[in-house]
């Protein structure tokens, strides 16, 4: 009897050290990831003697994923469809190079509004280089008004590939003067708990510049919504989540443009071979190109010269050069659209793998 109840203790002791252990590496789990609310304020930075924006004014628009300033010196792990490529992330020295030449188009072209997708801030992908903080020291000191939102924050990512602290934000940046910012959470990835937990949290980063004279002001957004999402309604969903943003901005008569890296392909086009699993056969996207109007038409993005409008060019060393289009620019009807570009050429294809984007529109007068 004796036995059997040192047996029973023992069994119970178990049971409840290994109960602690699983309750302990929930909770650790849980403080190591990001839970932002479904809106949240986000902070901007602006000195009070930044310009406003004036009525009629020509804005101009660059929107660019920047890779998180890796080079496309890289094969990541990511870049092949079976998770294969060699690469798990750049070299300090790739980093600044990258920023050196983000930094230089900026200044060059000299965009009024710059929207970021894919930047880091404390990242062993990265090599922890704030890179918001970077690209301000490296660009004109006219750029002084910007807003960050994460969608992806974990304080230890277990995956080999990443091992250690890991982020991904939205960035906006401004010679104008903005007031407001605010994150949008858009619907995730079904996943295991711990992964979902843990892995990235896809939103929209709104910003709200003042327009002199009392006009509605005009609203900045910019996102990166999900890859890897095949064989889930994710994407769908975060195509109606933007949808309905945009939506209520119309009816409530603001001005606005949404930039971003959409990770779809335009409607009714022909899916490159090598990209086929990442894609449906009927584009998500449909869904906005049906409600709003895009920089780039369907017929320009179908047509015979839709060559000029690809945005991206994969790392995947069987990709020669950019060969498809998954970056967007949308707008209101209360902005004139002036012009629109991707620079997919020259050296532009040295720097990320995707393209910049260039928009101008007229403010309303």
């Amino acid at each position: 009897m004796k036995k059997r109840s040192r047996f029973l203790r023992i069994v119970v002791g178990t049971v409840a050290a290994l109960a602690l252990i699983v309750i302990l590496l929930l909770g650790a789990v849980y403080a190591a990831a990001y839970h932002p609310d479904d809106v949240q304020s986000e902070e901007v930075t602006c000195p009070a003697d930044a310009p406003e924006l004036q009525p009629g004014q020509v804005v101009r628009i660059l929107n660019w994923n920047i890779q998180y300033m890796a080079s496309k010196n890289y094969v990541f792990w990511y870049d092949i469809p079976d998770g294969s490529g060699p690469d798990t992330r750049p070299t300090r020295e790739h980093v600044f190079w990258t920023l050196d030449e983000v930094a230089a188009i900026i200044e060059r072209e000299r965009p009024d509004i710059v929207l970021l997708q894919e930047m880091g801030k404390n990242s062993v992908t990265s090599h922890y280089v704030n890179q918001m903080q970077e690209l301000l020291q490296r660009i004109p000191d006219e750029y002084s008004c910007y807003a960050e939102s994460y969608y992806w924050k974990s304080a230890f990512v277990p995956q080999p590939e990443v091992w250690g602290r890991a982020d991904m934000l939205l960035g906006t940046i401004s010679r104008y003067r903005m007031t407001e910012a605010t994150r949008y959470q858009l619907p995730l990835i079904p996943s295991m708990w711990i992964a979902q937990e843990l892995g990235l949290k896809r939103a929209i980063l709104e910003v709200e510049m003042p327009i002199a004279g009392g006009q509605a002001p005009l609203i900045a957004l910019n996102t990166h919504l999900d890859a890897f999402a095949q064989g889930t309604n994710t994407m769908e969903l975060q195509v109606k989540a933007v949808a309905d943003r945009l939506t209520a901005l119309n009816e409530e008569e603001r001005p606005w443009f949404i930039g971003g890296d959409f990770n779809l392909l335009p409607p009714d086009v022909e899916i490159p071979e090598e990209a086929r699993s990442y894609y449906n056969v009927d584009s998500e996207i449909g869904y906005l190109f049906d409600r709003f109007q895009s920089t780039a038409t369907r017929e320009q993005l179908t047509g015979p010269n839709r060559a000029q409008f690809f945005t991206h060019f994969s790392n995947n060393p069987v990709v020669t050069g950019p060969d498809r289009t998954i970056d967007y620019i949308f707008y209101s009807e209360r902005l004139r659209f002036v012009n629109y570009r991707v620079w997919n050429t020259g050296h532009a294809l040295e720097i990320s793998d995707h393209m910049p984007l260039f928009a101008s529109f007229q403010l309303p007068q």
